[in-house]
């Protein structure tokens, strides 16, 4: 159980540390993308909305990220060619916070599974 804890413990904090990164990410990321790419032919006007406000701009920021950081990702809105309106340093660093969060969020996920597990069992 001692082990459980401590996975759980520090993908918590792992956790937390990638909101933080998300937060600062959140000012870093270039002006151009946001007015060049935020617009009506990419997002339908509910969604520039909606993610222009307080709660769901960090959701913009981790989607522009993973654009960013995996530019296949947005084929779909036609969103491929971001990266080269961005500084090379924030679409390495967006791909790693991104793979960072995933990694980290599926940690804390499992460890809270198997210590319910291991608390049925006991």
């Amino acid at each position: 159980m001692g082990l459980i804890f401590d996975v759980l413990l520090y993908s918590f904090i792992w956790v937390w540390l990638n909101f933080i990164l998300i937060f600062l990410m959140h000012f870093l990321m270039p002006k151009i993308v946001l007015k060049k790419y935020f617009i009506a032919p990419y997002f339908k006007s509910l969604e520039i909305s909606s993610f222009s406000g307080f709660p769901l701009s960090y959701v913009r920021t981790l989607m522009f990220m993973r654009v960013l950081g995996f530019p296949k990702s947005g084929k779909k809105r036609g969103l491929d060619k971001i990266y080269k309106d961005s500084p090379v340093l924030i679409c390495i660093l967006s791909k790693y916070i991104i793979i960072s969060f995933l990694v980290s969020f599926s940690l804390f996920f499992l460890s809270i599974i198997f210590s319910g597990f291991h608390m049925l069992i006991r």
